[in-house]
Protein backbone atom coordinates (compact mmCIF):
# COMPACT_ATOMS: atom_id res chain seq x y z
CA UNK A 1 0.00 0.00 0.00
CA UNK A 2 1.18 3.50 -0.98
CA UNK A 3 1.28 5.90 1.92
CA UNK A 4 -0.29 9.82 1.09
CA UNK A 5 1.79 10.44 4.63
CA UNK A 6 2.38 14.37 2.43
CA UNK A 7 -1.53 14.92 2.22
CA UNK A 8 -1.89 14.23 5.96
CA UNK A 9 1.16 16.50 6.78
CA UNK A 10 -0.99 19.24 4.46
CA UNK A 11 -3.92 18.78 6.89
CA UNK A 12 -1.49 19.12 10.25
CA UNK A 13 -0.60 22.22 8.56
CA UNK A 14 -4.20 23.93 7.80
CA UNK A 15 -5.32 22.37 12.07
CA UNK A 16 -2.16 24.63 13.11
CA UNK A 17 -4.61 27.60 11.95
CA UNK A 18 -7.98 25.77 14.25
CA UNK A 19 -9.64 28.46 15.82
CA UNK A 20 -12.80 27.46 17.97
CA UNK A 21 -15.90 28.96 16.63
CA UNK A 22 -16.55 32.20 18.87
CA UNK A 23 -19.29 31.47 21.26
CA UNK A 24 -18.79 27.56 21.12
CA UNK A 25 -18.88 26.40 24.07
CA UNK A 26 -19.46 29.58 26.43
CA UNK A 27 -19.53 27.58 29.47
CA UNK A 28 -18.63 24.02 31.25
CA UNK A 29 -22.56 22.81 30.96
CA UNK A 30 -22.14 23.72 26.84
CA UNK A 31 -19.29 21.42 26.62
CA UNK A 32 -20.96 18.82 28.62
CA UNK A 33 -23.95 18.52 26.34
CA UNK A 34 -21.90 18.30 23.57
CA UNK A 35 -19.80 15.59 24.86
CA UNK A 36 -23.05 13.48 26.01
CA UNK A 37 -24.35 14.39 22.02
CA UNK A 38 -21.16 12.63 21.04
CA UNK A 39 -21.58 9.47 23.10
CA UNK A 40 -24.88 8.68 21.71
CA UNK A 41 -25.82 7.10 18.53
CA UNK A 42 -25.76 7.87 15.68
CA UNK A 43 -22.13 9.28 15.89
CA UNK A 44 -21.06 7.08 18.82
CA UNK A 45 -21.50 4.01 16.88
CA UNK A 46 -20.04 5.58 13.26
CA UNK A 47 -17.02 6.66 15.16
CA UNK A 48 -16.04 3.27 16.50
CA UNK A 49 -16.82 1.50 13.34
CA UNK A 50 -14.64 3.77 11.82
CA UNK A 51 -12.15 3.68 14.57
CA UNK A 52 -12.44 -0.32 13.98
CA UNK A 53 -11.11 -0.26 10.58
CA UNK A 54 -8.62 2.03 10.27
CA UNK A 55 -7.13 -0.22 13.28
CA UNK A 56 -7.83 -2.93 10.87
CA UNK A 57 -6.06 -1.08 7.78
CA UNK A 58 -3.21 0.14 9.85
CA UNK A 59 -2.68 -4.09 11.43
CA UNK A 60 -2.11 -4.70 7.58
CA UNK A 61 0.59 -2.40 7.51
CA UNK A 62 4.29 -3.63 7.17
CA UNK A 63 6.12 -1.99 10.50
CA UNK A 64 7.56 0.47 9.41
CA UNK A 65 4.75 1.69 6.94
CA UNK A 66 2.38 1.45 10.49
CA UNK A 67 5.35 3.56 12.59
CA UNK A 68 5.04 6.37 10.29
CA UNK A 69 1.69 6.72 10.29
CA UNK A 70 1.58 6.60 13.97
CA UNK A 71 4.22 8.84 14.42
CA UNK A 72 2.46 11.29 12.23
CA UNK A 73 -0.95 10.92 14.53
CA UNK A 74 0.77 11.38 17.60
CA UNK A 75 2.64 14.69 16.65
CA UNK A 76 -1.47 15.67 15.09
CA UNK A 77 -3.27 14.45 18.27
CA UNK A 78 -0.91 16.46 20.24
CA UNK A 79 -1.18 19.24 18.29
CA UNK A 80 -4.46 19.50 18.25
CA UNK A 81 -4.88 18.65 22.11
CA UNK A 82 -2.81 21.69 22.84
CA UNK A 83 -4.50 24.03 20.63
CA UNK A 84 -8.07 23.06 21.91
CA UNK A 85 -7.31 23.02 25.81
CA UNK A 86 -5.73 26.72 25.20
CA UNK A 87 -8.85 28.10 23.67
CA UNK A 88 -11.40 25.90 25.69
CA UNK A 89 -9.78 25.22 28.86
CA UNK A 90 -11.62 21.50 28.49
CA UNK A 91 -9.51 19.15 28.74
CA UNK A 92 -12.26 16.53 28.02
CA UNK A 93 -12.89 18.36 24.54
CA UNK A 94 -9.42 18.37 23.73
CA UNK A 95 -8.97 14.55 24.37
CA UNK A 96 -12.14 13.96 22.04
CA UNK A 97 -10.89 16.55 19.42
CA UNK A 98 -7.61 14.44 20.12
CA UNK A 99 -8.80 11.23 19.02
CA UNK A 100 -10.75 12.83 16.31
CA UNK A 101 -7.54 14.72 14.79
CA UNK A 102 -5.96 10.87 14.92
CA UNK A 103 -8.90 8.95 13.57
CA UNK A 104 -8.63 11.48 10.61
CA UNK A 105 -4.69 11.60 10.19
CA UNK A 106 -4.29 8.18 10.04
CA UNK A 107 -7.10 7.20 7.25
CA UNK A 108 -5.76 10.35 5.56
CA UNK A 109 -1.92 8.95 4.92
CA UNK A 110 -3.81 5.96 4.29
CA UNK A 111 -5.60 6.74 1.81
CA UNK A 112 -8.89 5.20 3.48
CA UNK A 113 -12.24 7.34 1.66
CA UNK A 114 -14.31 7.50 4.78
CA UNK A 115 -17.87 9.72 4.24
CA UNK A 116 -18.03 9.94 8.15
CA UNK A 117 -14.36 10.81 8.52
CA UNK A 118 -14.50 13.15 5.78
CA UNK A 119 -17.33 15.13 7.48
CA UNK A 120 -15.47 15.15 10.81
CA UNK A 121 -12.56 16.63 8.88
CA UNK A 122 -14.92 19.38 7.12
CA UNK A 123 -16.04 20.25 10.72
CA UNK A 124 -12.36 20.88 12.30
CA UNK A 125 -11.61 22.90 8.33
CA UNK A 126 -14.87 25.16 9.95
CA UNK A 127 -13.73 25.68 13.06
CA UNK A 128 -16.75 23.62 14.64
CA UNK A 129 -16.66 19.64 16.30
CA UNK A 130 -18.48 17.16 14.98
CA UNK A 131 -21.28 15.71 16.24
Amino acid sequence: MSLKLEEASAWLHVLRSFQVRSGLFEDEDAVDAYLDERDAEPFDGKWSTAHDVLASLLEALPAQQRDDVTQLQGQAREQAYLTVIQQTDSSELAAYASDDVGLIIGCLALGHADAFVAQMRKAYEGGEFPA
